[in-house]
C-alpha cells in the first residue's frame, strides 16, 4: 500500500466549492479503483490537508500526479479552487505481518 499527504491552500472565496469539488473526486468510480481512503483535514481556515492511501503507488501516479482524461478533469476542478497544491508527502505503508527485506514493495 501507498499514502500521500497533500497540502491544499484555498481561495477563501472558494472553500465550499472545493469541498464539493473534493467529493465529487473521491467518489469518481476511476479513482475509486485505486483508492482504499482518503481524509480531508482542516489545518487552518484556508489550508486542508488530504491523507489518502492507495493500493500501491502506481494508483497514486494515475490517479494524481499523472491523472489523465477525466480524472485530470476532477483534479483540475479542485486545483481552480485553490492558490496552492503541494504533495507534502509520498509513503510505502509498512505492513508489520510482512517480512521486510530493505526492498520496496511491488508498485
Amino acid at each position: 500500500m501507498f499514502a500521500s499527504i497533500v497540502e491544499f491552500r484555498l481561495n477563501p472565496i472558494f472553500k465550499e466549492e472545493f469541498i464539493d469539488n473534493w467529493s465529487q473526486y473521491i467518489a469518481f468510480p476511476e479513482i475509486q479503483s485505486g483508492l482504499i481512503e482518503a481524509e480531508l483535514h482542516a489545518e487552518t481556515p484556508i489550508t486542508l490537508i488530504a491523507y489518502f492511501k492507495w493500493h500501491n503507488r502506481r494508483e497514486f501516479e494515475r490517479c494524481f500526479l499523472r491523472a489523465k482524461d477525466e480524472i485530470r478533469d476532477h483534479l483540475l476542478l479542485l486545483e481552480k479552487n485553490c492558490n496552492n497544491v503541494k504533495v507534502l508527502h509520498r509513503m510505502d505503508i509498512i505492513d508489520p505481518k510482512k517480512k521486510h527485506n530493505g526492498q520496496k514493495e511491488n508498485s
